[in-house]
Protein backbone atom coordinates (compact mmCIF):
# COMPACT_ATOMS: atom_id res chain seq x y z
CA UNK A 1 0.00 0.00 0.00
CA UNK A 2 0.91 2.88 -0.70
CA UNK A 3 0.65 5.58 2.12
CA UNK A 4 0.88 9.51 1.71
CA UNK A 5 2.40 10.57 4.93
CA UNK A 6 2.89 14.22 5.32
CA UNK A 7 6.23 14.97 7.44
CA UNK A 8 7.37 18.35 7.71
CA UNK A 9 10.83 18.45 8.75
CA UNK A 10 11.62 21.59 10.15
CA UNK A 11 14.95 22.53 9.66
CA UNK A 12 16.32 25.85 10.54
CA UNK A 13 18.48 27.88 8.24
CA UNK A 14 22.07 28.07 9.83
CA UNK A 15 24.47 31.31 9.03
CA UNK A 16 27.70 30.02 9.46
CA UNK A 17 30.44 32.80 9.59
CA UNK A 18 34.10 31.44 8.60
CA UNK A 19 36.19 33.42 11.43
CA UNK A 20 38.92 31.04 12.39
CA UNK A 21 40.60 28.26 11.83
CA UNK A 22 39.34 25.47 8.87
CA UNK A 23 39.12 23.42 11.65
CA UNK A 24 36.20 25.36 13.20
CA UNK A 25 34.54 25.31 10.43
CA UNK A 26 34.38 22.14 9.73
CA UNK A 27 33.58 21.26 13.22
CA UNK A 28 30.36 23.79 12.82
CA UNK A 29 29.82 22.06 9.80
CA UNK A 30 29.76 18.97 11.37
CA UNK A 31 27.74 19.81 13.88
CA UNK A 32 25.02 21.05 11.82
CA UNK A 33 25.08 17.97 9.43
CA UNK A 34 24.03 15.54 12.62
CA UNK A 35 21.96 17.52 13.66
CA UNK A 36 20.05 17.40 10.23
CA UNK A 37 20.37 13.78 9.93
CA UNK A 38 19.08 12.92 13.42
CA UNK A 39 16.30 15.30 12.56
CA UNK A 40 15.45 13.03 9.57
CA UNK A 41 15.76 9.61 11.30
CA UNK A 42 13.43 11.09 13.89
CA UNK A 43 11.21 11.77 11.10
CA UNK A 44 11.57 8.87 9.36
CA UNK A 45 10.51 6.75 11.94
CA UNK A 46 7.53 8.74 12.95
CA UNK A 47 6.59 8.31 9.47
CA UNK A 48 7.15 4.78 8.92
CA UNK A 49 5.24 3.75 12.16
CA UNK A 50 2.15 6.46 10.63
CA UNK A 51 2.12 4.97 7.78
CA UNK A 52 2.71 1.18 8.63
CA UNK A 53 -0.70 1.62 11.23
CA UNK A 54 -2.63 3.04 8.35
CA UNK A 55 -1.39 -0.37 5.89
CA UNK A 56 -2.78 -2.25 8.85
CA UNK A 57 -6.61 -1.02 7.93
CA UNK A 58 -6.59 -1.46 4.44
CA UNK A 59 -7.12 -4.29 2.00
CA UNK A 60 -5.78 -3.86 -1.92
CA UNK A 61 -8.33 -4.92 -4.33
CA UNK A 62 -7.34 -6.12 -7.92
CA UNK A 63 -10.44 -5.56 -10.76
CA UNK A 64 -10.43 -6.40 -14.03
CA UNK A 65 -12.41 -8.28 -16.81
CA UNK A 66 -16.97 -6.84 -16.54
CA UNK A 67 -16.09 -5.35 -13.08
CA UNK A 68 -13.59 -3.04 -13.95
CA UNK A 69 -15.27 -1.74 -16.97
CA UNK A 70 -18.29 -1.10 -14.85
CA UNK A 71 -16.30 0.79 -12.12
CA UNK A 72 -14.45 2.82 -14.90
CA UNK A 73 -17.75 4.00 -16.65
CA UNK A 74 -18.69 4.97 -12.85
CA UNK A 75 -15.40 6.48 -12.05
CA UNK A 76 -16.11 8.43 -15.64
CA UNK A 77 -19.32 9.68 -14.37
CA UNK A 78 -18.30 11.02 -10.98
CA UNK A 79 -15.31 12.69 -12.37
CA UNK A 80 -17.23 14.54 -14.91
CA UNK A 81 -20.23 15.58 -12.06
CA UNK A 82 -17.03 17.00 -9.58
CA UNK A 83 -15.82 19.21 -12.30
CA UNK A 84 -19.14 20.52 -12.83
CA UNK A 85 -20.56 24.23 -11.20
CA UNK A 86 -22.75 23.68 -8.32
CA UNK A 87 -25.54 24.56 -9.88
CA UNK A 88 -25.21 22.26 -12.90
CA UNK A 89 -24.28 18.94 -10.73
CA UNK A 90 -27.41 16.25 -10.66
CA UNK A 91 -30.35 17.18 -8.13
CA UNK A 92 -29.90 14.06 -6.39
CA UNK A 93 -26.47 13.83 -4.29
CA UNK A 94 -24.50 10.75 -5.69
CA UNK A 95 -23.23 8.44 -3.13
CA UNK A 96 -19.49 9.07 -2.03
CA UNK A 97 -17.22 7.33 -4.64
CA UNK A 98 -15.25 5.09 -2.07
CA UNK A 99 -18.97 3.82 -1.04
CA UNK A 100 -19.74 3.07 -4.71
CA UNK A 101 -16.69 1.03 -5.04
CA UNK A 102 -17.00 -0.88 -1.86
CA UNK A 103 -20.63 -1.47 -2.86
CA UNK A 104 -19.70 -2.77 -6.14
CA UNK A 105 -17.07 -5.07 -4.50
CA UNK A 106 -19.50 -6.58 -1.99
CA UNK A 107 -22.44 -7.14 -4.95
CA UNK A 108 -19.43 -8.98 -7.02
CA UNK A 109 -18.76 -11.37 -4.25
CA UNK A 110 -22.25 -12.02 -2.77
CA UNK A 111 -23.47 -12.70 -6.93
CA UNK A 112 -20.78 -15.11 -6.95
CA UNK A 113 -21.60 -17.50 -4.34
CA UNK A 114 -25.53 -16.68 -5.01
CA UNK A 115 -24.34 -18.30 -8.13
CA UNK A 116 -22.36 -21.48 -7.11
CA UNK A 117 -23.48 -24.85 -6.04
CA UNK A 118 -25.05 -25.11 -2.71
CA UNK A 119 -23.17 -26.00 -0.13
CA UNK A 120 -20.03 -24.09 -1.34
CA UNK A 121 -19.39 -21.46 1.67
CA UNK A 122 -19.34 -18.18 1.64
CA UNK A 123 -23.27 -17.26 2.66
CA UNK A 124 -22.62 -16.05 6.36
CA UNK A 125 -19.66 -14.00 5.17
CA UNK A 126 -21.29 -12.28 2.28
CA UNK A 127 -24.66 -11.33 4.54
CA UNK A 128 -22.37 -10.45 6.93
CA UNK A 129 -20.85 -7.57 4.19
CA UNK A 130 -23.96 -6.45 2.91
CA UNK A 131 -24.07 -3.85 5.89
CA UNK A 132 -20.63 -2.67 5.85
CA UNK A 133 -20.02 -0.02 3.51
CA UNK A 134 -19.96 2.68 6.48
CA UNK A 135 -16.60 0.90 7.39
CA UNK A 136 -14.52 2.45 4.35
CA UNK A 137 -12.60 5.31 5.71
CA UNK A 138 -11.13 6.01 2.19
CA UNK A 139 -9.90 5.08 -0.84
CA UNK A 140 -6.33 5.65 -2.82
CA UNK A 141 -5.92 4.32 -6.85
CA UNK A 142 -4.53 5.26 -9.60
CA UNK A 143 -5.67 5.49 -13.30
CA UNK A 144 -6.61 2.40 -15.06
CA UNK A 145 -4.79 0.84 -17.78
CA UNK A 146 -5.53 -1.21 -20.37
CA UNK A 147 -5.36 -5.10 -20.07
CA UNK A 148 -4.07 -4.69 -16.10
CA UNK A 149 -5.81 -5.39 -12.92
CA UNK A 150 -6.80 -2.17 -11.67
CA UNK A 151 -5.33 -1.76 -7.50
CA UNK A 152 -7.78 -0.01 -5.57
CA UNK A 153 -6.59 0.56 -2.00
CA UNK A 154 -9.71 0.66 0.36
CA UNK A 155 -8.75 1.92 4.47
CA UNK A 156 -11.04 0.68 6.55
CA UNK A 157 -11.82 2.95 9.84
CA UNK A 158 -10.23 2.67 12.68
CA UNK A 159 -12.93 0.73 14.94
CA UNK A 160 -13.85 -2.82 16.28
CA UNK A 161 -16.56 -3.17 13.80
CA UNK A 162 -14.95 -1.48 10.59
CA UNK A 163 -11.76 -4.30 11.10
CA UNK A 164 -14.01 -7.23 11.37
CA UNK A 165 -15.95 -6.10 8.44
CA UNK A 166 -11.48 -6.16 6.61
CA UNK A 167 -11.21 -9.44 8.44
CA UNK A 168 -14.18 -10.80 6.51
CA UNK A 169 -12.77 -10.21 3.26
CA UNK A 170 -9.95 -12.78 4.57
CA UNK A 171 -11.68 -15.73 5.41
CA UNK A 172 -11.29 -19.29 3.64
CA UNK A 173 -14.40 -19.44 2.50
CA UNK A 174 -14.28 -16.48 0.18
CA UNK A 175 -10.84 -17.20 -1.28
CA UNK A 176 -12.76 -20.02 -4.33
CA UNK A 177 -14.18 -16.55 -5.11
CA UNK A 178 -11.97 -14.50 -5.10
CA UNK A 179 -8.41 -14.41 -7.42
CA UNK A 180 -6.64 -13.79 -10.06
CA UNK A 181 -8.61 -15.96 -12.27
CA UNK A 182 -11.28 -13.73 -11.24
CA UNK A 183 -13.12 -10.39 -11.85
CA UNK A 184 -11.75 -9.09 -8.25
CA UNK A 185 -8.43 -10.47 -5.84
CA UNK A 186 -8.12 -9.03 -2.82
CA UNK A 187 -4.99 -9.56 -0.20
CA UNK A 188 -3.74 -7.41 3.04
CA UNK A 189 -2.26 -3.98 1.93
CA UNK A 190 1.31 -3.54 2.94
CA UNK A 191 3.14 -0.27 3.17
CA UNK A 192 5.58 1.46 1.51
CA UNK A 193 6.40 5.51 2.05
CA UNK A 194 5.40 7.71 -0.88
CA UNK A 195 6.06 11.78 -0.78
CA UNK A 196 7.46 13.13 1.86
CA UNK A 197 8.59 10.12 3.68
CA UNK A 198 10.37 9.01 0.74
CA UNK A 199 12.48 12.39 0.17
CA UNK A 200 13.58 11.79 3.90
CA UNK A 201 14.80 8.07 3.38
CA UNK A 202 16.77 9.52 0.74
CA UNK A 203 18.28 11.96 2.81
CA UNK A 204 19.13 9.29 5.80
CA UNK A 205 22.82 8.81 4.98
CA UNK A 206 23.62 5.20 4.51
CA UNK A 207 26.81 4.31 7.17
CA UNK A 208 27.32 5.22 10.74
CA UNK A 209 25.24 2.40 12.06
CA UNK A 210 21.63 3.25 9.85
CA UNK A 211 20.28 0.58 8.18
CA UNK A 212 23.08 -1.85 9.60
CA UNK A 213 21.53 -5.04 11.49
CA UNK A 214 19.11 -7.40 10.37
CA UNK A 215 15.82 -5.94 9.90
CA UNK A 216 16.93 -2.17 11.68
CA UNK A 217 15.56 0.85 9.43
CA UNK A 218 15.09 -1.66 6.72
CA UNK A 219 12.16 -0.15 4.44
CA UNK A 220 9.15 -2.33 3.83
CA UNK A 221 9.08 -3.84 0.40
CA UNK A 222 7.27 -2.28 -2.37
CA UNK A 223 4.02 -3.15 -3.42
CA UNK A 224 4.85 -3.82 -7.04
CA UNK A 225 1.19 -4.68 -8.32
CA UNK A 226 -0.14 -1.08 -6.29
CA UNK A 227 -0.62 1.88 -8.61
CA UNK A 228 2.35 4.40 -9.01
CA UNK A 229 3.26 6.79 -6.27
CA UNK A 230 2.35 9.85 -7.94
CA UNK A 231 -0.13 8.47 -9.57
CA UNK A 232 -2.61 7.85 -6.30
CA UNK A 233 -5.88 9.27 -5.72
CA UNK A 234 -6.89 9.46 -1.74
CA UNK A 235 -10.57 10.31 -1.49
CA UNK A 236 -12.71 10.40 2.00
CA UNK A 237 -15.59 11.96 0.06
Amino acid sequence: MTANVSVTVAIAVVTVTVTGSGNTFEARLSAVEDRLQATALLANSTAFKVGNESAKRALVFFVQGELKAKLEREWGVWQRNSELPPAQRPKEKPLPWKIQAYQAFVEYVDTAVRSAPSGSGGEEATRLLLPTSPAVEAIQHGAAQEDRAWPMVLVFRNSETAQAAREIWLQACLKPFLGKDKDLGVRPARYMPAGAHRRVQEFVPKGKGVGKGKGKNRSPKRESEGPERGDLQRRRL
